[in-house]
């Protein structure tokens, strides 16, 4: 079943970069619409928040449509929303054009985890999902990257252009190599919104939203910062950016390895390291090139991050897998909206290098959230995922 997982992952690919290319671009399409950094920002956290939104009641809707046919139907939406971003007049029809691929984004990674998770059977779940998540670093390596890379040689509305036309192209694949799938019988809503009832549950969702904060708060104005406080010239900037997502590949890899047996650990250790290296990466951008070794630290800790929130949300909820995996997409999305806002924020009042701080601040919160759940609460055991 590798080729449907490939093929799940390079969808994957363009429904991230869809989110995540704007961060590249921050800076170019601000002076384009005539807004601020921080109203340019905003962009990520109406993204953000309509996924945020969405994804519980969007996921339910869909229990029961065939699994190919919604991967397909998801990609040409993220396809529809790029083209008409290409062609956005305005700021706020901008903002509108994108929300349509934010309906389709958080019912990708709620049901594609589960999917993924079934496909690589009990012992090898984690593994699917972390060939699924590297789809995330390969979003950062390559497609925010390429993507600042072709708006600086040619306009950020042709690159928007070209992601919506690799959407449609992967909307495609996915009708071609991947399985039809009837999904499980589930339980009712109402029985699988029982897992909101445990306390247990909601403080691991509590931890989502603090750890999805901390990765957002600098990472979305990093392009900024390169550019303003590291001095990097805005056509090296791509490049940097390829070197975050490249040691974030190894992050997902290494995650990987040990998601499956310690979930929480992982989500502990990629914090640490994130609220570290993002609070030394922003202080040391005025010592030359040394800031790349945080920032290095940084990419891999906030890929691991990924993959190990949503499995742990996962693996507290394994009766009800979907619903779970789609309230943990929700409260990530509301952490990287709140991120993107804060961080703006942050800036408006305070200026790019107070970024570091901040972040590190919301992840020091994270760790205590994490440290009270270790001490207080018994996590249900990691039960592997039936395979479909």
């Amino acid at each position: 079943m590798r080729l449907p997982i490939l093929t799940l992952a390079a969808a994957g690919f363009a429904v991230v970069t869809t989110e995540f290319v704007i961060i590249g671009v921050l800076p170019q399409l601000a002076a384009d619409l005539g807004v601020s950094i921080a109203q340019a920002g905003l962009l990520a956290t109406i993204f953000a928040f309509t996924v945020a939104i969405a994804a519980p009641f969007l996921t339910a809707l869909v229990a029961k449509v065939e699994r190919k046919k919604l991967f397909a139907g998801l990609l040409a939406m993220i396809a529809v929303s790029n083209v008409l971003t290409a062609f956005a007049p305005t700021f706020e029809t901008l903002a509108a054009a994108r929300i349509i691929g934010a309906l389709a984004l958080p019912v990708f990674w709620a049901v594609g985890t589960a999917a993924a998770a079934g496909l690589g059977g009990p012992e090898g779940g984690g593994k699917s999902v972390a060939i699924l998540y590297a789809s995330i670093s390969a979003g950062t390596v390559i497609g925010i990257p390429l993507g600042t890379l072709l708006a600086d040689l040619m306009g950020w509305r042709v690159m928007f252009g070209a992601i919506g036309a690799l959407a449609a192209v992967m909307s495609l694949a996915l009708l071609a190599f991947f399985p039809t799938t009837k999904p499980e019988a589930a339980p009712s809503l109402l029985t699988q919104a029982s897992i909101l009832k445990r306390g247990s549950f909601l403080a691991h969702l509590v931890l989502t939203a603090f750890a999805f904060t901390s990765m957002f708060v600098a990472y979305t104005y990093l392009a900024d910062i390169l550019q303003t406080l590291a001095n990097v010239p805005s056509a090296q900037v791509a490049w940097v950016l390829m070197g975050f997502g490249i040691v974030g590949l190894f992050g997902n890899w290494l995650a990987g390895q040990y998601v499956d047996r310690n979930p929480m650990g992982v989500t502990v250790v990629s914090l640490a390291a994130l609220s570290a290296a993002s609070f030394a990466t922003v202080a040391m951008t005025g010592q030359g090139i040394l800031f790349l070794i945080p920032l290095a630290i940084w990419g891999a800790a906030q890929s691991a991050g990924f993959i190990a929130n949503q499995l742990r949300v996962m693996k507290q909820a394994p009766e009800a897998q979907e619903f779970a995996s789609a309230l943990s997409v929700t409260i990530a999305q509301v952490g990287i909206g709140l991120g993107a806002l804060i961080g703006g924020r942050v800036i408006d009042t305070a200026g790019l290098p107070a970024l570091g701080p901040a972040n590190a601040m919301i992840g020091i919160a994270g760790l205590v959230v994490a440290a009270f759940i270790a001490l207080t609460m018994r996590s249900r055991p990691s039960v592997a995922v039936p395979a479909e």
